[in-house]
Formats: C-alpha cells, structure tokens, sequence
C-alpha cells in the first residue's frame, strides 16, 4: 500500500506509484503466482555497472516476470480435449502513462508539460527476443493496462 505520509512518498515518480498499484492487484487477486521485479532501473555507479555486468545483469528486462505458464485446450486428431502451453510465462514492461509533470530544471523549471514514460531500444529487443520464446511479453503504459494484461493471461 501507499502511505502518503511517509517522508519517502514524494520521491516516487508517476511510474512508481503505477508499479505500486499493479503489485497490489497481484497480492489481492493472484497471491499464489510466482511473479517477481528485477530491480535493473536506477542510477548506478560506473563500479555497480561494472560489477552488474559480470554478474550477468541483462538491460531491458521487463519490470514484471510471471513464472506461470498459460494453457490453452485443443483436440487431437482422434477429438480428444489435451492443454498445451500456448504461453511459458508473463512479462510486462511497465511505462508511466500520459500525465502532467512540472518541469524541475532549466529554462522551463516551473511550467507544466506532458509526459508519458518510452521504451529503450534494448526493451523493445528484449520484447521481441521473449516473445519469440513462446512468452507473452508486452509494454503496458499505465497500472489499468497491466492489470487487466494480467487479469487476460491468468482467465
């Protein structure tokens, strides 16, 4: 949950808090699945860059990994029901949708402008590369996406 009294509130960015919401979502509706972040975003040193890379640290992962394969029901050639995975696993890169921001620095420090989170090149590689893999992988701009993303693979 999102204590808007912590001190810490404010230095969450619009994609946090979306990030936030999806992860309560999972809580509350899929608590058994095994879902987890790679925490790959952030500000490092030139050490913890370093360091990252020869531990096998990958740009562009997706923000949200679901261990969970999807099934779908087909029928042999005899008309017999059978589940085969039509999915080995969920991931979601999770981007801030459109919303206002106050410009911080610069000539524009104080003005109001539009913003929306974008995708890197290597997420979009990585996008790619997973779904190829018989992986459902997909950018979702906002928390209502990502939900209702996960809602549609876990039906």
């Amino acid at each position: 949950m999102i204590n808007e009294k912590n001190p810490y509130y404010k230095f969450l960015s619009v994609e946090d808090k979306e990030h936030i919401l999806v992860v309560n979502h999972i809580k509350k509706f899929y608590p058994n699945a095994i879902c987890f972040h790679v925490p790959n975003e952030g500000k490092k040193s030139s050490f913890e860059r370093y360091k990252h890379s020869l531990m096998g640290a990958l740009k562009g992962v997706p923000d949200f990994i679901f261990l969970e394969p999807k099934r779908e029901k087909k029928k042999d050639g005899a008309g017999v029901d059978y589940y085969d995975v039509k999915y080995y696993g969920l991931a979601i890169e999770l981007k801030a949708p459109e919303h206002i921001r106050i410009v911080q620095k610069g000539k524009d420090a104080g003005k109001s402008v539009k913003a929306k989170g974008t995708v890197s090149q290597e997420q979009k590689q990585l996008i790619n590369k997973l779904s190829t893999k018989k992986s459902r992988a997909v950018v979702c701009f906002g928390a209502s996406q990502a939900i209702q993303e996960i809602d549609n693979y876990f039906k």
